[in-house]
């Protein structure tokens, strides 16, 4: 079930500001930077992050609707590419997949990226599974009735260095306060 929630922690493309914030962490002082940053401000930050974040929740849907994962490899690596991998394997083996798209609901910058390549922006964001579905084999659906719909995730990114794009490297359940509520 960890699989699946941890999947289902990741979705697509819609990103929708809504009234209820996370709370605001403290950003880290920094070292004067030894070359220049990546991004301009915080809200170009937040706008990359976004994007990969978008195109990263948008490929797990496709990989768990398909069972193929092979375009999750183009917007991540890392924990966030094996999490999908081990989740499409384990939905084949049991006869499952994933129907309908999920959405990004909210999203804060909490770590602008800086010139320290690779680390890229984080975000918490707020991922609503309302609309999809894990079925079986026969489209029965698998999940509880009573799961979340908007959870709370945490969002990793570094830059890549062929081109300067972001990709996910990790996406964690939040685990503290539920801000998504």
């Amino acid at each position: 079930m960890r699989i699946v929630w941890s999947v289902l922690g990741v979705a697509s493309v819609t990103v929708l500001l809504s009234g209820c914030l996370p709370p605001q962490p403290a950003l880290a002082p920094t070292a004067e930077p030894t070359s220049t940053p990546i991004f301009a401000s915080d809200e170009e930050a937040l706008a990359a992050a976004e994007a990969a974040y978008g195109a990263y929740v948008k490929a797990v849907d496709v990989a768990l609707s398909t069972l193929d994962s092979a375009d999750v490899g183009r917007v991540s690596q890392g924990q966030a590419l094996s999490t999908v991998e081990n989740s499409v394997t384990s939905y084949r083996a049991e006869g499952k997949r994933l129907t309908g798209t999920s959405k990004i609901d909210m999203t804060v910058l909490t770590r602008s990226s800086s010139s320290d390549a690779p680390l890229g922006p984080q975000i918490y964001s707020c991922l609503d599974i309302t609309g999809t579905d894990v079925v079986d084999s026969n489209g029965r659906s698998v999940v509880p009735a009573a799961r979340r719909l908007r959870v709370p995730v945490v969002v990793d990114t570094i830059v890549r260095s062929t081109d300067q794009s972001l990709i996910v490297e990790n996406v964690e359940i939040w685990g503290g306060n539920d801000f998504c509520v």
